[in-house]
């Protein structure tokens, strides 16, 4: 795990961190502290039922940057930014085309979760691999 700088954790190593011109404006989705028991779990006997809208705030994103990926004699690099789930999609497209200045992509992946310690069985983590592996290989 690496730091971006704000707190943040992922894969690799992080590397430096650029302003998003096109996304400055974007809001994320965080949970705040108070909240964040509802959110992660039920509470026997509560009728608290969690909602987006009251235990969740956006704020412009502070997650964006650079990572580097170093692995099997290889070093590849990836940009990252943390978006909202609403964030509209023609500005991530800008993002990725003007800013960014890549192509459009053959293949778009959306990661959701947030589950500490999360532990996948080994052969349905062989599963998701391979399947994702075919899917790229046939998106080219």
């Amino acid at each position: 795990m690496a730091s971006n700088g704000h707190g943040k954790e992922g894969v690799g190593q992080y590397v430096q961190s650029s302003p998003m011109h096109v996304l400055d404006a974007a809001a994320v989705v965080v949970w705040t502290k108070d909240h964040q028991p509802e959110a992660t779990r039920v509470i026997p006997g509560s009728d608290v039922t969690w909602d987006v809208t009251r235990h969740t705030m956006e704020e412009p994103t502070n997650a964006y940057g650079e990572l580097e990926f170093t692995g099997a004699g290889q070093t590849s690099r990836a940009k990252f930014i943390r978006i909202s789930h609403d964030t509209d999609p023609e500005k991530v497209l800008r993002l990725l085309r003007e800013d960014w200045k890549l192509d459009l992509p053959k293949l778009l992946i959306s990661v959701t979760g947030g589950a500490k310690n999360f532990v996948l069985h080994p052969k349905l983590k062989h599963v998701l691999r391979q399947g994702l592996l075919k899917v790229i290989l046939k998106t080219n």
